[in-house]
């Protein structure tokens, strides 16, 4: 039992000296110098959503955000297709819609 027990407090002091290591790299921007080129669907709240949390977190990470395009979902549908087809994709992510309400994005993004 006894052995259990250091083995146990060996694995919480690791844990717990691994996620001090994890904060302060991330103190430290780890992405300062990177830029990530984006299309994004554009338009009605996505605009506020773009203006409030990519200057956050880019402050928060130290990358930069260049948006290449915002279009329709329909638009970006065409976009992606022809883009792939061609070899022709020049962005890093691309998004044509989101997954959750945009009600909800400030409890995703709770710490920023």
């Amino acid at each position: 039992m006894l052995k259990f027990k250091k083995v146990w407090l060996s694995v919480l002091i690791a844990t717990f000296l691994f996620s001090l290591t994890a904060v302060a790299a991330w103190a430290k921007k780890p992405f300062e110098g990177v830029t990530i080129r984006a299309v994004l669907i554009g338009g009605g709240n996505y605009e506020k959503l773009y203006e409030e949390f990519i200057p956050k977190w880019e402050k928060l990470t130290g990358a930069k955000v260049v948006i290449v395009a915002k279009m329709s979902h329909f638009e970006l549908d065409k976009k992606f297709k022809l883009d792939f087809a061609a070899g022709a994709a020049d962005y890093d992510i691309m998004t044509n819609h989101t997954i959750l309400p945009l009600s909800t994005i400030s409890l995703v993004f709770f710490w920023i």
